[in-house]
């Protein structure tokens, strides 16, 4: 049996049990023993939930972006990512595919638990300045959490579990603008044009985040210097790949 194959099989398999998650930020904790842990979120606005929690043992696992240095105090708790929004706990970042297993059985199911990173999508390699995101709309980035959440919600009207749904999305490399077109074209819908905006502001955010690792912050600030232009923001990024992110 040759690797295709078993790459096929286990991804099946991973699909099947839905062990296969989109993360796109986290929060900071610690036990009842002081002892740290990061909490994992789902990518998509449309999932609410924690996916996992990681202990010390397996931060080095995590990619460089996820600052895993726990401040002292700490929650000791799992808010759902709009609680944690509105504490100013969460910690957005660039899109990374995880891998869980089931734990113990508890009165709520089987515990998710943290196995290892799958996927990250290319970036400078550099630790990136983390920014916590607050309860107010209207913040950077904003057309591509729209796209990542049209892509989810119309997945799921399809049928597809949130762990398919992953597994979908990462064969287009994170992108939900194609992702969402594949789903539509394999249902038979004729997948709509995307407004030239709307296209311009996913093709910068997705660019700053992933190839340059940037944080929203810096995103914004380049932005800012052009004007609100996404095409001459986006092409000044592509000429100054190297040049420290806006605000560094």
């Amino acid at each position: 049996m040759d690797l295709k194959t078993l790459e096929k099989m286990l991804t099946a398999l991973l699909r099947n049990n839905d062990q296969l998650h989109w993360i796109g930020g986290y929060v900071h904790g610690r036990t009842g023993n002081n002892d740290p842990f990061v909490i994992l979120y789902p990518a998509s606005e449309l999932l609410n939930h924690k996916v996992c929690r990681v202990y010390p043992h397996d931060f080095k696992k995590l990619p460089a972006f996820v600052n895993t240095d726990v401040p002292e105090p700490a929650q000791n708790e799992n808010p759902d990512k709009d609680k944690a929004i509105k504490r100013g706990l969460y910690f957005s970042c660039p899109n990374f595919l995880i891998v869980t297993y089931q734990g113990r059985e508890t009165s709520m199911g089987n515990e998710i638990r943290f196995s290892d990173v799958l996927y990250i999508p290319q970036t400078t390699g550099k630790p990136v300045e983390q920014e916590a995101v607050r309860a107010p709309n209207g913040k950077p980035g904003q057309a591509v959490d729209a796209q990542v959440d049209k892509y989810f919600s119309y997945a799921l009207e399809c049928g597809m579990s949130p762990g398919a749904a992953n597994v979908h999305l990462a064969q287009f490399g994170g992108n939900p603008l194609d992702a969402l077109q594949a789903l539509q074209v394999e249902h038979g819908e004729r997948p709509a044009a995307q407004p030239r905006e709307e296209a311009d502001a996913t093709k910068y955010y997705a660019f700053v985040y992933s190839q340059l690792g940037w944080a929203r912050q810096g995103a914004k600030a380049l932005l800012d210097q052009y004007h609100g232009n996404f095409t001459e923001a986006y092409y000044h990024a592509m000429q100054h790949k190297r040049t420290p992110e806006p605000g560094a």
